[in-house]
């Protein structure tokens, strides 16, 4: 077996799952696609888990059930049900997450893999000597899954108590009835926590979960799905933008309104009216919440394949900082952006939104989104638009005629000019 100090552990956070779940677990496929691991002991996994989880608890665990491991011996011990053991048996081909903790596994990371076999740990609190114990568990499981050429494994590493706070919903809890996993993959993907999610137009028609996730505002992309809760006590606010998915529908020039509607969420500040002074544009720079200064200079040098780059990460985590601090002002107002399918014009418009917030080049806010929404498809034309955009210097028409006027103004000769 691979020694465990050469295991690298892929993390996911609380938001990463949960939109794992949205990819792939649909009715369908959840059971076939996604395998959950949860290495605490017992008595912490029945008060509350993830939907169709596989407990390999603590208390039972021998290093003999990893370092010699046997199918069938691991079958009789740990899974319960034939439900349980079939999805075990094709783990080779699942994507498969586990659980060790309650809390942040962050510190329990730092920890150099061989300390988790030191006699001296028991000098840990008993907590902790635990969740190494089930990390040292899960790292030796992850052994058995490269041994098995399976790649595709992740520990939660914001641990349960995150998940379950954030994500109530996709827990089973003690003494109550659990949710079934057929509704684990109906929900809409988290683009930015509590506040801005992505979906096709089922979940625009579902009273229910828009009540769960607390969802206050929709903006619905589409020329052809209704506003379904207009008229209803569920007192959600709509704005609509009726374009069609065609290559060449003008959605650029829509471009303003929805960012203007999304950053009111965002803030609670009043959107700029259409008839509003152009010159506020001039001023507007976003620089107290995010350096935009020296990253943009430094991101539009980058190419996509440099996504993995830890630069590139932090990045992406200091978006995420600055929308969270931002969404302070109104914390409880969330939206919802969708289309028909959710995959080509409502994601062109949350792209369109990152970009231009965060002055950020197409292919790195296209990615932002496609990690967390995994199913987009825009059509080449709005992704003409949405460079096209980049390369305007991410100004809206209206910027774009008010500085074209300012230049007039100050005697410098436009094409126009110079033929009259």
């Amino acid at each position: 077996m691979e020694d465990q100090s050469s295991v690298k552990l892929q993390t996911a956070n609380a938001q990463e799952l949960y939109n794992y779940f949205q990819v792939y677990g649909n009715t369908l496929y959840f059971k076939q696609q996604i395998l959950i691991l949860d290495f605490r002991p017992s008595d912490q996994f029945e008060l509350c888990h993830l939907v169709s989880s596989i407990n390999i608890p603590l208390e039972k665990c021998l290093d003999s059930d990893f370092t010699s491991f046997k199918e069938s011996r691991f079958l009789t011990k740990f899974c319960h049900s034939e439900k349980q053991k079939e999805r075990f048996k094709k783990r080779k081909r699942l994507l498969v997450f586990m659980v060790v903790c309650n809390k942040n596994c962050d510190q329990l990371l730092e920890i150099n893999s061989s300390l988790l076999a030191a006699k001296n740990k028991g000098r840990k609190s008993l907590g902790k000597k635990n969740d190494l114990k089930a990390l040292k568990n899960a790292i030796m499981m992850q052994s058995i899954l490269v041994k098995d050429r399976h790649r595709d494994c992740y520990l939660l590493k914001s641990g349960m108590n995150v998940f379950q706070d954030k994500y109530p919903f996709l827990c089973a809890f003690e003494g109550r009835k659990a949710h079934t996993v057929a509704d684990c993959g109906r929900y809409p993907s988290e683009i930015f926590e509590a506040f801005l999610y992505l979906s096709n137009c089922k979940v625009a028609k579902d009273a229910d979960l828009l009540q769960t996730l607390g969802i206050t505002h929709i903006l619905n992309v589409s020329d052809n799905v209704p506003n379904y809760f207009e008229e209803n006590y569920l007192g959600l606010k709509y704005s609509n933008i009726e374009i069609d998915d065609v290559e060449d529908a003008p959605i650029e020039d829509y471009f303003e309104k929805a960012y203007n509607i999304i950053n009111k969420v965002l803030t609670g500040e009043d959107e700029k009216s259409e008839d509003s002074d152009k010159c506020c544009y001039k001023e507007e720079h976003y620089s107290d919440e995010f350096d935009t200064q020296t990253l943009k200079l430094d991101l539009t040098s980058k190419t996509i394949d440099l996504w993995e780059n830890c630069e590139i990460k932090r990045t992406i985590s200091s978006i995420d900082l600055s929308i969270e601090d931002a969404h302070k002002k109104n914390p409880n107002s969330r939206i919802l952006v969708h289309c028909a399918m959710g995959r080509s014009r409502s994601p062109t418009i949350v792209i369109m939104y990152i970009m231009k917030r965060f002055e950020l080049p197409f292919e790195i806010a296209f990615k932002l989104v496609l990690q967390r929404r995994e199913k987009i498809d825009i059509n080449p034309g709005f992704i003409e638009k949405l460079k096209q955009f980049e390369a305007d210097g991410f100004k809206f028409s209206t910027e774009s005629a008010f500085d074209s006027s300012d230049s007039t103004e100050a005697g410098e000769v436009t094409p126009n000019a110079s033929l009259a």
